[in-house]
């Protein structure tokens, strides 16, 4: 490895660690935000758009990544989970032309998840969602997207 390289991963390393233990009171998080921010550009960015955030900006940095939720609607009713008991918001599922619109204006996303609560195999339009957010809008785009579920739906 180079020692740029040996210098970039220092700075991701120490920058997790000041995160998740100074910032979140979370030392558990470590791993993970050194796995998501593993390049300075993008701790630097995520940085600045904590730090317009605490000034009350409306302006962003650069976004890195969108978490979008195709429906908040949940097939199971886990004794565990707190989605069901603190959900304020009408259950529904996102239109396409939101979907559209997201990606239009945010371009150069990083990555984009799916959800962040809700089965999204419940959605109807899964399959037209992720094929929209597959589609680079930037030629640049070096984006990366991910699906979770619950695992508890038959497909057919």
């Amino acid at each position: 490895m180079t020692d740029k390289g040996m210098l970039a991963q220092l700075f991701s390393r120490t920058a997790a660690k000041l995160v998740a233990h100074w910032y979140l009171k979370r030392p558990e998080f470590e791993e993970k935000i050194q796995e998501k921010y593993q390049i300075p550009s993008t701790i630097l960015a995520a940085f600045l758009n904590l730090l317009y955030f605490h000034c009350h900006s409306t302006w962003s940095y650069r976004v890195a990544g969108i978490v979008l939720e195709p429906t908040n609607v949940c097939n199971l009713n886990c004794s565990i989970c707190y989605f069901e008991k603190t959900m304020i918001r009408k259950k529904g599922y996102m239109k396409l032309d939101l979907v559209r619109k997201i990606l239009k204006e945010n371009p150069r996303v990083e990555s984009y998840t799916l959800p962040f609560l809700g089965e999204p195999f419940l959605h109807k339009e899964l399959s037209e969602i992720v094929r929209l957010i597959s589609i680079p809008m930037a030629p640049s785009s070096k984006m990366k997207s991910s699906l979770k579920s619950l695992g508890q739906v038959s497909i057919p």
